[in-house]
């Protein structure tokens, strides 16, 4: 939600910025473009959406909109000058993202290898976003192309709801016939190019909350309609109406998100801070994701792609690991380690440290 509020907040003043001539509000857009980067990666979509809006709002004057296009952008990148020095001085990169690792996976490997061979193995040949492009222009083309269409439906039929659905198609019809003003249309642009940086990655309702407010103007685009002033509170009646119908599916996906949380994470972490407090700040710990290396301030390193226990023993020695966290994301992609559960009887070379019984999980300190 806070990625949703940066990228509104960005849209919002740089559109009051180019209306009001509001030098400082344009300049606030770009600290919190850059703001929303760091946040997620998909707030890439403003270096292109925020000049975009920028340009269609100063269409009487190309020079104006260039000039407050790039102080914009200056904002934007201004905020990444900590991150990006912080991000040199430990990965030898300015801006350092592995991100087109999953576009890459998304698009030549899904649903041929699991994604953590992809990851462990395939997944070296690429260094950059270009060499995932170079690798099969046409098979990525098509692709993307094809998650267009996904991405789009889905966006429709689940994010939105069926009843939404046909809504939307009926404001997109009335809203191209009857033209569309210059702030309307820099604000569906740039939400379009949002919508773009999606069609290289895996579907998600959650990388799509952010379009929903422009899904959702086009659905009520019909009630600011002059000819239906008469039946205006017949259609008000039809919007109550389908958001009542919305409320089961809106219960269900607030009940499955609330249940995805770290609840595992955060008893483990309290566990820990108990015995060990900060004294254990920066050492190596072993996952299926960094999340719990945040929690405990501790150095992320991935779970290794063994089979046996003897294998992950010499891997956790080369990784110099001090933990290994084991919960039921690990279990997922570790099957055969699945005895990790059973903390009372663990390998030789583990000691339990902390366990969360529901959801499950152990930390387990490597034995030297």
């Amino acid at each position: 939600m806070f990625f949703n509020f940066l990228v509104s907040f960005a849209v919002f003043s740089a559109i009051v910025g180019v209306l009001k001539n509001k030098i400082t509000l344009l300049f606030l857009s770009g600290l919190a473009g850059g703001y929303a980067y760091l946040t997620r990666y998909n707030g890439i979509s403003l270096i292109v959406g925020l000049p975009l809006m920028i340009l269609i709002l100063n269409n009487k004057n190309l020079k104006s909109g260039i000039l407050k296009s790039a102080l914009a952008l200056f904002g934007y990148f201004l905020f990444l000058v900590p991150w990006s020095i912080y991000s040199y001085i430990k990965r030898g990169e300015f801006f350092y993202n592995r991100n087109y690792l999953n576009i890459a996976y998304e698009m030549y490997a899904k649903g041929k290898i699991p994604w953590d061979n992809f990851w462990f193995d395939a997944s070296k040949e690429y260094k950059s976003f270009a060499d995932v492009f170079l690798r099969d222009p046409g098979l990525f083309i098509e692709k993307a192309i094809l998650n267009f269409i996904d991405h789009f439906w889905r966006d429709l039929t689940q994010l939105c709801g069926w009843q939404f659905a046909i809504l939307f198609v009926i404001g997109l019809i009335l809203l191209i016939s009857r033209g569309i003003d210059n702030i309307k249309l820099a604000y569906l642009a740039q939400n379009l190019t949002f919508f773009f940086v999606l069609v290289f990655v895996f579907y998600s309702e959650r990388f799509s909350m952010y379009l929903l407010p422009a899904y959702l103007s086009i659905c009520y685009y019909i009630i600011n309609l002059k000819k239906v002033e008469h039946a205006k509170f017949g259609w008000i009646i039809i919007f109550v109406i389908f958001n009542l119908i919305s409320i089961p599916k809106i219960s269900q996906m607030l009940k499955r998100d609330i249940e995805n949380q770290p609840f595992d994470i955060l008893y483990i972490r309290d566990q820990f801070k108990s015995k060990f407090g900060d004294s254990e700040k920066g050492k190596i710990i072993v996952a299926r994701k960094p999340n719990v290396a945040y929690y405990l301030n501790m150095e992320f390193k991935p779970f290794p792609l063994v089979n046996n226990y003897e294998q992950l023993y010499n891997e956790l020695k080369n990784l110099n690991a001090s933990y290994l966290y084991y919960s039921w994301i690990e279990y997922y992609f570790r099957k055969d380690f699945e005895n990790l559960f059973n903390y009372n009887s663990p390998p030789s070379f583990l000691e339990p440290i902390a366990v969360s019984e529901n959801p499950p999980a152990v930390l387990y300190k490597v034995k030297k």
